[in-house]
């Protein structure tokens, strides 16, 4: 593939990945959903996967951002790495909703045993007395729920055994789970920043210039992966705030991916 044929590519992926944006997420979805007032959380045990939707969008818009083809400097590798946020939110999401109110109960206290862990990194000194004496109280309701002391900094497995539990237990709903997370997130997508993949396509062949920046070939695993896992994101997501009918994001991802195939990647 040459030059001009790999551009055009790239071009057909982003333009897929903003109609998704455009035509699907934002007229369909966010428009009225803000007419009707936005969403409410009712339950404690759904607060963690609403709210995960909205960081999300912004992620997945950056890395549009990020792998324009159509502008003078786009950052492919920069855009590639940052996929690897929807691919940890949507595997965290499918791990919470097997036990959803045990599991984002305990997904909070993890965050509030961090919260500590970096006061402690920082000096309870430089944090206003009233916001210390907060977490503090919140740290004794973790320490006291869970059976731990106060040097506990997490209460999560790994990615890697969420990613293995989510495909065990979900193998009609996620069939490729394993082998996307050993495939891209373990290999491809963490070799992609300055210490593997951005410096080796760095490096001078033998007799030739020195490249200093990203081959736009990392720019078509971004895009790809931008779409692919942001609409595993809305799905999962949905499970939860039941905005949207499933026939909807079905017809979203066939659309998608319909597309994807013609382009041939």
């Amino acid at each position: 593939m040459n030059n001009d044929e790999l551009f055009a590519q790239l071009r057909r992926l982003w333009d897929n990945n903003q109609r998704l944006w455009d035509e699907r997420v934002d007229s369909e979805f966010l428009v009225p959903l803000d007419a009707r007032g936005g969403l409410t959380i009712e339950r404690e045990e759904d607060a963690v996967a609403i709210t995960a939707l909205g960081p999300s969008m912004e992620t997945f818009r950056a890395v549009q951002r990020l792998c324009d083809p159509r502008v003078d400097e786009a950052f492919w590798a920069d855009g590639f790495v940052l996929t690897r946020s929807l691919f940890e939110t949507f595997v965290t999401l499918e791990w919470i909703e097997l036990d959803r109110k045990e599991r984002a109960q305990r997904f909070q206290d993890d965050y509030v045993l961090k919260t500590v862990h970096f006061m402690k990194m920082v000096g309870e000194d430089q944090v206003r007395p009233e916001k210390r004496a907060e977490i503090r109280s919140q740290h004794d309701d973790v320490m006291r729920r869970r059976g731990c002391g106060p040097d506990k900094q997490s209460l999560l497995p790994s990615l890697v055994e969420r990613a293995r539990e989510v495909a065990t237990k979900l193998p009609t709903e996620q069939p490729h789970l394993q082998w996307e997370y050993d495939m891209y997130y373990r290999d491809v997508s963490g070799f992609a920043h300055s210490s593997g993949w951005g410096m080796w396509s760095t490096l001078p062949r033998k007799g030739g210039p020195i490249e200093l920046k990203a081959n736009p070939t990392v720019g078509v695993k971004a895009l790809m992966c931008n779409g692919a896992w942001f609409l595993r994101v809305i799905r999962v997501w949905n499970k939860v705030a039941g905005v949207l009918p499933d026939e909807q994001i079905r017809r979203w991802e066939d659309e998608w991916m319909r597309t994807h195939v013609e382009i041939g990647v």
